[in-house]
């Protein structure tokens, strides 16, 4: 969309990611691990004290994504895994057989 992309591969960006990614502590990680566990989206809203800001981002780049007919698998993946009640082991097996494409033209 125009920005420039070093922002986003620095420590405010990907390292932002793999820490809400890895750390038990974050709301995220939590959030992931309780869906993986086989806990409905709901149900883990409806029992989470925190904001899980993660939830709401993957809402809004997914419909963002829609609306530019952008191809991101992932986003697509977890918002189906998320939102639309798709198996864990199914996405996990969607992912790992996804054909190859260059998804990274930026570099």
């Amino acid at each position: 969309m125009g920005t420039d992309v070093k922002p986003f591969l620095g420590i405010a960006g990907i390292g932002d990611l793999v820490a809400t990614a890895s750390s038990e502590n974050s709301r995220n990680y939590k959030a992931g691990y309780r869906l993986g566990k086989g806990e409905t989206l709901e149900e883990i809203i409806a029992s989470s004290t925190d904001v899980i800001e993660g939830v709401k981002t993957l809402e809004t780049i997914r419909a963002l994504n829609v609306h530019l007919g952008i191809t991101t698998p992932i986003v697509e993946i977890l918002y189906r895994v998320f939102f639309k009640q798709m198996d864990v082991d199914n996405a996990i097996q969607v992912l790992i057989t996804y054909r190859y494409a260059v998804d990274v033209d930026f570099l």
